[in-house]
């Protein structure tokens, strides 16, 4: 299953196991809950550090304007995936009783979601090869085409398992894929350096995971459309809502390539996916776990806002550093990894990624509009969000080339996370100053990290052309005295401030949990 699908079966399902107590009684427990969390951000952790691995060899050994026209193909596939997105196997999850006509709707429509994204695939690639000019990506297409076809045949009885808040087979299934491809693409990229390693290892993926799945969750081959229209209407707003966004994200890496240049594609595509990776890949999954406590309690608007406001401290507190600190090793972190043809890609990544960590802050609104039943509003606030933002992209890339799409895609996280703020206020009534400073002492010792950094510690350091090792040591330098610099800062931050309740409490109380517990086994 690709990401967003498997993260709108998790939420849905756990959906099932708080607001579902009316129709799934309780049968679904808190220890079951708590498991299938963790397995699933275990999940989608390993899952995008293997594909990103991946990504980054074959970006390694090929040039910039050979991944972009790689990235044309994928992008497309992407933006497909998103906009027919509509995750009906989480109706079975749903649903009180089943029968096997529900499992043959869903493996009737996914089939036909299937077939109808290979058919544009292949459909739409004589038409990018021309206004790209770049005829590979035609037989690229192609072979991407395979992907949605493999996917759409994966065993509807995997559902039997979800619906029990067992995790365990969707995981093994998936990652299995997802180390089938990885395996594949660096075997192929290592041997070969063909720009094919990647797009291989692709449709590998769900080939696999497919496989797996009959494996884990057998099941019979049969077709049925009794509740089409029945699946096909729930959580219609939520997979709006998603693929809005996704377009909107993939479409900026096509506005890139029209208006640039296909190795601007290229560099902008890892630069953007380096910070995303870094920021989301713990950040994502952790934001999902949020709405089964708000569930919980959406009765009580005031333990709500309590609740929501206590969730932005803590994802704010953690990784605004992650974005500024990216914004401090971008440089030598692109050169280690990538090499100096690779260099732009570190512009991008410091442009985009503090952006990024402070739009994770309004992350949760998405959990939130599905605890109190407004996805609707969800759908709006992200296509008034595309709306605003679009024209800018497209100004940006036309004018001004790959400096004026970060820039504009910058201020689309900007706007993105002002419109979350504005959600939450109407969906909850937490008023948008508290959301916009909370976790404050992080974002102004992100800041004085940065300063420091700036003025003291660039000016001495200088790894272009240094041997790896040597690269090596300095970036895990810098990352260590940065690291030590921001403790200092949020910590007197919180001393000053009379040490109130909030992340860093916690912090200090697992800090203290841990180095007891060493005392006692000294003892």
């Amino acid at each position: 299953m690709h990401d967003h699908i498997k993260d709108g079966l998790f939420m849905r399902v756990r959906w099932g196991a708080t607001q579902g107590r009316r129709t799934l009684g309780h049968r679904m427990n808190t220890n079951k809950v708590a498991l299938a969390t963790v397995i699933h951000v275990c999940d989608r952790l390993l899952s995008r550090i293997l594909d990103f691995a991946g990504a980054l060899i074959v970006a390694r050994i090929l040039a910039p304007e050979a991944f972009g026209v790689v990235m044309i193909g994928v992008s497309a596939l992407t933006m497909a995936r998103g906009l027919t997105e509509f995750p009906v196997a989480n109706a079975l999850i749903q649903k009180k009783k089943v029968d096997e006509s529900d499992y043959a709707t869903v493996f009737a429509l996914t089939n036909a979601r299937g077939l109808l994204l290979a058919l544009v695939m292949a459909g739409v690639a004589g038409l990018l090869a021309n206004i790209f000019d770049e005829p590979a990506v035609i037989a690229i297409m192609y072979c991407l085409a395979i992907a949605p076809l493999a996917e759409g045949f994966g065993s509807p009885m995997m559902a039997k398992h979800l619906r029990n808040m067992n995790f365990v087979p969707l995981a093994i299934a998936s990652l299995a894929g997802r180390l089938a491809g990885f395996i594949a693409t660096v075997v192929i990229i290592l041997s070969t350096g063909s720009m094919w390693a990647l797009i291989i290892g692709i449709v590998t993926t769900p080939i696999v995971t497919t496989i797996l799945t009959y494996i884990l969750a057998p099941s019979k081959i049969s077709f049925s459309l009794a509740h089409g229209k029945e699946y096909f209407a729930f959580s219609s707003w939520m997979s709006l809502a998603g693929g809005v966004l996704i377009a909107y994200a993939d479409g900026a890496k096509f506005i890139v390539g029209i208006f640039v240049s296909t190795a601007a594609l290229g560099i902008y595509t890892v630069g953007y996916s380096l910070a995303r990776t870094a920021i989301f890949a713990l950040a994502g999954p952790t934001v999902q776990t949020f709405f089964v406590g708000f569930s919980t309690i959406n009765d009580d608007p005031a333990r709500l806002r309590s609740s929501y406001l206590k969730a932005q401290s803590v994802l704010v507190t953690l990784f605004m550093p992650v974005g500024i600190g990216l914004v401090v090793i971008s440089e030598p972190l692109i050169e280690l990894l990538l090499g100096p043809e690779w260099s732009d890609a570190a512009f991008v990544i410091a442009w985009l990624a503090p952006g990024m960590a402070y739009f994770v802050g309004a992350a949760p609104a998405q959990a939130m509009a599905m605890a109190v039943n407004e996805t609707r509003s969800m759908f709006y606030r992200n296509l008034a969000v595309v709306l605003i933002s679009l024209p800018l992209l497209i100004y940006g890339a036309a004018y001004h080339g790959l400096l004026g799409i970060v820039i504009a895609r910058l201020i689309g996280s900007v706007v993105n996370t002002f419109a979350g703020f504005a959600l939450i206020q109407k969906l909850i009534g937490l008023s948008f100053t508290k959301q916009m400073i909370a976790g404050w002492r992080s974002m102004f010792a992100s800041a004085l990290m940065l300063i420091f950094h700036t003025s003291l510690i660039a000016p001495l350091i200088e790894t272009s052309g240094q041997p790896v090792l040597v690269q090596s040591s300095v970036l895990l330098g810098m990352i260590a005295v940065n690291g030590v610099v921001f403790v200092t800062a949020i910590s007197t931050l919180w001393v000053l401030c009379g040490r109130p309740v909030g992340p860093e409490t916690a912090l200090v109380d697992m800090v203290m949990q841990r180095v007891r517990a060493f005392r006692d086994r000294a003892s």
